[in-house]
């Protein structure tokens, strides 16, 4: 099963789901702001989409600004800050048995329909 990481105030979010709905790709949404996110999570993103935490970083969040902005952090302390304060989570972010994809472009959710 694919998860999909959702929230539905965004638009590139609910635009997923609804591109995964319309190509018959069953998934399941987790919706991290209500629900939060978990280390193994995030290990599991990085992992599966062989991505680095500066990737899947929303930086423009006020949260990231007013806290993290200029200020030297490593992979694990990102990490800390996106467990912390989820809403810098890029999203959405699907999440299969052997991959993640961050759906945020038409390129993105093409991949995603050819790898589930």
């Amino acid at each position: 099963m694919i998860t999909i990481y959702h929230n539905n105030r965004c638009g590139k979010s609910r635009k997923a789901c609804a591109f995964a709905t319309e190509n018959d790709k069953g998934y399941s949404t987790y919706e991290y702001l209500k629900e939060g996110i978990s280390m193994e999570q995030i290990k599991e993103i990085l992992d599966k989409g062989e991505y680095a935490v500066d990737d899947i970083l929303r930086k423009g969040e006020a949260v990231f600004k007013e806290i993290y902005k200029g200020k030297e952090l490593n992979e694990e302390a990102l990490i800390q800050a996106i467990i912390k304060h989820p809403i810098l989570l890029q999203r959405p972010i699907a999440v299969g048995s052997d991959f993640a994809l961050i759906l945020r472009d038409e390129e993105s959710l093409i991949k995603f329909i050819a790898h589930s």
